[in-house]
C-alpha cells in the first residue's frame, strides 16, 4: 500500500510541473520566464501594458505592468481600457460575418448596394472586396495627410471619407486584382454593418458581439467626446521623457477605435477556441484568406494576417493609433493565444508578443533582463542623392505586420496617375517585391 502510495504521488508531482496542451513548458517556468522579459517595462513612473497568454481557451498567464495615467498616478489594472487600434479590424468582420450568416447581407453584394453615395465604377466593389483588403480603394489618410491640408487636430467623421471617396475619378485598381492594406475598407464596412443591421454600428456590435460574450467592458468609440470608463491615457516619449499623445478627433469606427480591457479580450480570445458565439462558421469567415481575381490566396482574411511563424500557422493583427500600441496572436493548430495592450507607442507590441509565443513553444529563451526589443538609433551619414537611383526604389514597401508605406519621388497630382494605396503589393510571394 505505502508503495502505491509513493507512486501515486510521484505521478501526481510530475503532472502538476509538466506543459499544458499547446505548451512547451509548464505554466510555472513560463510565468518565470515571462516575468524576466517583461522587467524593461516593470516601471512605477512609466506607461505600460495589460499581457495575456492563452492555452485551449484559459488564461495561462496576466500581468499588468506599468501605469494608465502618469499625471494621476493611477496603475495599469486587468479592468483598464486601451484602444485597439487595427486590432479592431477583425472585430468589425466578426461582426459583418454574423449579418451574413443572418442573411443580412452578401460578402458578394456590390457595396453600393449600403453605400450609393460612392461612384459608379467600371468593376463593381464587392464587399468580400473590402474584408480582404482588394477594393482598389485609396488609403484616406494617406490623400488626407498628403494632399489636403488635414491637420492632426481637425475633427474629422466617416461622412468626411464618403465625400473624399465620391470625388475620386478611379479606382487605385481594378477591384480583387490585387491586395493593398488600407484603413477606407474597414471604415465603410462598419457603415455597411449600420446599414444593413439597421442600427448605429457601436450599438450593433455591443448587442450582437459584446454583450452575448460578456464583454461589458468593450465599446466602439464613435463620438471623440464619449466618455469610456477606466481609459488608459497613451503616450509618446522623446529625449525629455514622456508626453501625452496628442488627443483624437476622429470620428471613424471599423477600422480602430473599439476600446477594450484585458478581461474582455480574456473572453473574447477564449472564443476562438469554443466558438461558442457564431460556431465554426463565424471562425472560419475571419480566418479565411481572401483569394485575388488571378486565384492567387492572400495573407488577409477578415482583419486578420494568416501566415506561417517557425513552422506552425499564426493568426494575428497589430495595431497603432496615437499612443497606444495592440497585439493579438492566435495559434489555432496549439491553441494558443496572446494579447498585448499597451499605451505607449515605444513599446514593441508585436515584436514581445511574437517573443512570448517563441517562449510559450520552448523556441527561445527570454532575453537578459534589460534588454529592450526596440533597435538602436544609428547617426545618418550625409550624402549627395543620386535621382536615378531614387527613382528605381519608389514603389509600396510593406513595414509592419499590418500595413505599410508608399514610397514615392514626387507626384504628378492626377488620381489616376498616382499610386495612393497604403499597402504592401503583394501579400503572398517574393516579400522584397514592391509597387511601382
Amino acid at each position: 500500500m505505502r508503495s502505491l502510495l509513493t507512486v501515486a504521488l510521484l505521478v501526481a508531482s510530475i503532472s502538476s510541473s509538466v506543459a499544458e496542451p499547446g505548451l512547451a513548458i509548464s505554466e510555472e517556468d513560463l510565468g518565470a520566464k515571462l516575468d524576466t522579459l517583461l522587467v524593461p517595462w516593470d516601471q512605477s513612473d512609466a506607461p505600460g501594458m495589460a499581457v495575456l497568454v492563452q492555452s485551449r481557451g484559459t488564461d495561462i498567464y496576466r500581468r499588468c505592468i506599468g501605469l494608465a495615467d502618469l499625471e494621476q498616478g493611477i496603475k495599469i489594472t486587468p479592468l483598464t481600457c486601451f484602444d485597439l487600434a487595427s486590432v479592431s479590424k477583425h472585430l468589425t468582420a466578426f461582426g459583418l460575418c454574423l449579418l451574413a450568416e443572418e442573411g443580412r447581407l452578401n460578402l458578394d453584394d456590390p457595396i453600393r448596394r449600403y453605400l450609393p453615395e460612392l461612384p459608379l465604377c467600371a468593376e463593381p466593389v464587392l464587399v468580400r472586396h473590402l474584408v480582404h483588403q482588394s477594393s482598389g480603394f485609396w488609403e484616406f489618410w494617406t490623400i488626407l495627410n498628403k494632399y489636403s491640408g488635414f491637420q492632426g487636430r481637425d475633427y474629422l467623421r466617416l461622412s468626411d471619407v464618403l465625400t473624399l471617396l465620391a470625388g475620386q475619378s478611379a479606382l487605385n485598381f481594378a477591384p480583387g486584382s490585387r491586395y493593398a492594406y488600407t484603413n477606407t475598407n474597414y471604415s465603410l464596412l462598419s457603415l455597411v454593418i449600420e446599414r444593413a443591421g439597421g442600427i448605429r454600428f457601436g450599438i450593433w456590435m455591443r448587442d450582437h458581439v459584446f454583450t452575448p460574450l460578456g464583454m461589458t467592458g468593450t465599446l466602439i468609440q464613435t463620438e471623440c467626446t464619449e466618455l469610456i470608463p477606466h481609459r488608459a491615457t497613451a503616450y509618446l516619449s522623446d529625449a525629455e521623457g514622456y508626453r501625452l499623445a496628442r488627443p483624437s478627433n476622429v470620428e471613424i469606427p471599423g477600422s480602430a477605435h473599439a476600446f477594450t480591457n484585458l478581461e474582455d479580450m480574456s473572453r473574447w480570445l477564449s472564443s476562438f477556441h469554443d466558438k461558442r458565439l457564431g460556431g465554426d462558421r463565424i471562425f472560419e469567415c475571419i480566418t479565411k484568406p481572401g483569394v485575388l481575381n488571378d486565384g492567387t490566396q492572400m495573407n488577409y482574411a477578415g482583419g486578420l494576417i494568416v501566415s506561417e511563424r517557425k513552422r506552425t500557422k499564426t493568426i494575428q493583427h497589430s495595431g497603432q493609433t496615437g499612443g497606444f500600441k495592440t497585439m493579438l496572436i492566435y495559434c489555432p493548430e496549439e491553441e494558443l493565444g496572446v494579447v498585448i495592450l499597451a499605451n505607449a507607442r515605444s513599446i514593441n507590441a508585436a515584436g514581445l508578443a511574437f517573443e512570448i509565443l517563441d517562449i510559450c513553444r520552448g523556441l527561445e529563451p527570454p532575453r537578459p533582463a534589460g534588454e529592450t526589443t526596440e533597435e538602436p538609433t544609428l547617426e545618418p551619414e550625409s550624402f549627395t542623392p543620386d535621382v536615378a537611383l531614387l527613382d528605381s526604389y519608389t514603389g509600396g514597401y510593406r513595414l509592419q505586420p499590418d500595413g505599410g508605406h508608399d514610397l514615392h519621388n514626387g507626384w504628378d497630382g492626377r488620381c489616376g496617375g498616382a499610386d495612393l494605396g497604403y499597402g504592401w503589393r503583394n501579400s503572398v510571394g517574393a516579400p522584397r517585391e514592391f509597387r511601382i
